[in-house]
């Protein structure tokens, strides 16, 4: 029997609600400095604090979810907040990329972060990968569609 990650809206709960708080770390990730310069002052302020939250959180993972998946990293990257998870080898889970799944995830948002997104105009990206193999499976939900 196969297990539906549409738990994946309960990470996503947990992990919104953590870069909703203040971290100071420095980040170094380039992609996001390069799409910072695309915006203004204030959005680039917001930028700088989401990429110190990011940072902040990288500093807590990997985190066990549930059923044995982990999220291990987040990022930011190529206009997404991504979040890259592993889940057992030889389970059986099932990765349900459809509008349901996407509605689900986007209604577990608290609406600072949800808006903080839609500001910087970033989307959200879940990338799964089996343990031990290179099978991975990416749910991506579109800045527009937020």
């Amino acid at each position: 029997m196969k297990k539906s990650i549409l738990m994946l809206a309960a990470a996503f709960a947990v992990t919104a609600g953590l870069t909703a708080c203040g971290g100071a770390a420095k980040s170094g990730n380039d992609s996001a400095k390069e799409e910072s310069s695309n915006l203004d002052t204030r959005q680039e302020m917001m930028m700088k604090s989401f990429e110190k939250e990011t940072e902040k959180l990288n500093e807590q993972l990997p985190m066990e979810l549930n059923d044995g998946l982990k999220m291990q990293k987040v990022e930011l990257k190529d206009g997404y907040f991504v979040y890259y998870c592993t889940y057992p080898s030889g389970q059986d889970f099932e990765i349900v990329d459809d509008p349901a799944t996407k509605k689900s995830i986007i209604s577990s948002i608290g609406a600072p972060t949800l808006n903080r997104l839609k500001e910087l105009n970033l989307g959200i990206r879940y990338v799964y990968t089996e343990e031990g193999t290179s099978n991975e499976q990416v749910i991506t939900i579109t800045p527009e569609e937020l």
